[in-house]
């Protein structure tokens, strides 16, 4: 069931960034029309129509590819942050050498507003996007639980991210690891032993109906 949640979840964070990036092209388009620097400024329609293609294709690739879409959860403005400026910054990097290689006419001043137009609005609606990540677990499962594995920096990072924004609807309890080696054994956070327990007996009912 997470892993169908998940995929819905992730499906609608990657339509949102379609509609988004489309908006700040059109708004950077609109926008360098208006600001005349020295020269007209127009894309025919073929044209604008294959940099808006390229546009969405890069900013969805790069947005998997770095995980940005697995991360929103979280709802840490700092990861938000990092994540959204490393996509705006390869998205626009990319439209340049694509721009070059094609010998296509594309105002500089335009891909610059086009580059920060993309990441106002994707930080703005990722930063408050906890509420929809609510409603999507609302409508699509009941709330889940995770438990995350490892005991390095990256995972108490997470973890501190979670436990932070259990309070938001739809978030799950989170157990985590503690490091217990000195005494040969390892263990997880109190909250989470409950909810272990309870999962591994739905998962034993599960397996023995079907």
């Amino acid at each position: 069931m997470f892993s169908r949640q998940h995929r819905k979840a992730r499906v609608l964070f990657g339509l949102s960034d379609v509609l988004l990036t489309a908006l700040a092209f059109e708004a950077a388009y609109q926008t360098r029309i208006w600001l005349h620097l020295g020269r007209v400024f127009f894309l025919i329609v073929p044209v604008k129509a294959l940099a808006l293609g390229f546009s969405l294709a890069t900013w969805i690739i790069i947005g998997l590819w770095l995980g940005v879409y697995d991360k929103l959860d979280s709802g840490d403005p700092r990861i938000i942050l990092r994540d959204t400026s490393r996509q705006c910054g390869y998205g626009i990097v990319c439209l340049v050498i694509f721009e070059y290689l094609m010998r296509l006419d594309v105002s500089r001043p335009f891909m610059m507003l086009f580059a920060v137009y993309s990441w106002i609005l994707l930080l703005v609606f990722r930063l408050t996007a906890g509420r929809l990540v609510g409603v999507v677990r609302r409508e699509f499962g009941a709330t889940h639980h995770v438990m995350l594995v490892g005991l390095g920096e990256r995972a108490r990072r997470l973890g501190e991210a979670l436990e932070r924004n259990q309070g938001i609807p739809g978030r799950r309890s989170v157990a985590r690891p503690r490091d217990t080696t000195r005494r040969g054994v390892s263990g997880v956070s109190p909250g989470g032993i409950g909810w272990i327990a309870a999962a591994a007996r739905h998962r034993r009912n599960h397996l023995r109906g079907g």
